[in-house]
């Protein structure tokens, strides 16, 4: 039998679409009603039997690979009219196809097809951040979603420190990629991590998640300086002048500072 005619998908959301049809052309035989698809690559992921409640004769034996199979009712003068089935508990950014075939005696007939491509949704907020393998200028982010996937998501980590550090952001592409490290971290530094989701629809954002990084070793000392004595040993004495390093360069808690003296052809003397 012929395949159904008019067959179109309207009303597309995030997770529904409504397909309607007409019946085959030139059609003979009883129309016993008539199968829907819907596939997700080539895999069937649900089936609609209608079948006609007053026909005449005994209903086709039909075989489903489909898991979710299931069967409506109709007179055999509904059959013949427009057709209405409203696919819901879809998957979001998802490329659905429909095939709606006419049931008669003979079986299932030649099937129309139609393309549902459901549309994105804003993501909900990323769960569980957690901040691990911290070291003096590296950490590892790891997140989890609580929901199916909402369409073509892009994370973007961010770590903001005390200023005057600067903030690290960073971009991670892929909804099932949920890790990131960080390896320009500042030592000794608090942070405070948040991770957001991205789709074309919108954005969420995590309940931030503070952690502290460990020392490191301390960097030059600013503003050094070497200038000769003054008074009556001026000629053998030095005044020697420092600061403490930049603020970003201290990198932990400084107790102590050490002077080295080279005198020529003798030994280094720190004191």
């Amino acid at each position: 039998v012929e395949p159904p005619e008019d067959l179109v998908i309207t009303n597309v959301t995030s997770r529904s679409g409504i397909v309607t049809w007409n019946n085959p052309n030139n059609l003979t035989g009883t129309l016993y009603g008539y199968s829907l698809h819907i596939l997700n690559d080539s895999s069937c992921t649900r089936e609609v039997i209608w079948k006609c409640t007053d026909c005449q004769g005994a209903f086709p034996n039909l075989t489903t690979s489909c898991l979710n199979a299931f069967q409506l009712t109709a007179s055999s003068t509904a059959l013949l009219g427009p057709q209405y089935y409203e696919a819901v508990a879809l998957f979001p950014d998802t490329n659905y196809t429909v095939d709606v075939a006419a049931i008669t005696g003979n079986g299932k007939g030649y099937k129309a097809s139609k393309h549902l491509p459901t549309k994105e949704e804003a993501p909900l907020k990323p769960l569980n951040v957690m901040v691990k393998n911290i070291t003096a200028k590296t950490a590892t982010v790891e997140w989890s979603m609580d929901e199916v996937r909402p369409g073509q998501t892009t994370y973007i980590i961010t770590a903001i420190g005390i200023s005057p550090a600067e903030m690290r952001t960073h971009s991670v592409s892929g909804y099932f990629n949920r890790k990131y490290e960080f390896i320009d971290l500042e030592e000794y530094w608090n942070y405070s991590v948040i991770v957001q989701a991205y789709t074309s629809i919108g954005s969420s954002q995590s309940d931030p998640v503070n952690f502290t990084t460990p020392a490191g070793p301390a960097g030059n000392v600013s503003l050094f300086n070497i200038n000769k004595g003054t008074g009556d040993y001026a000629y053998v004495t030095a005044v020697v002048s420092w600061k403490l390093p930049l603020v970003l360069d201290r990198n932990g808690p400084i107790d102590k500072f050490y002077v080295q003296q080279n005198e020529r052809n003798e030994p280094i003397i720190s004191r």
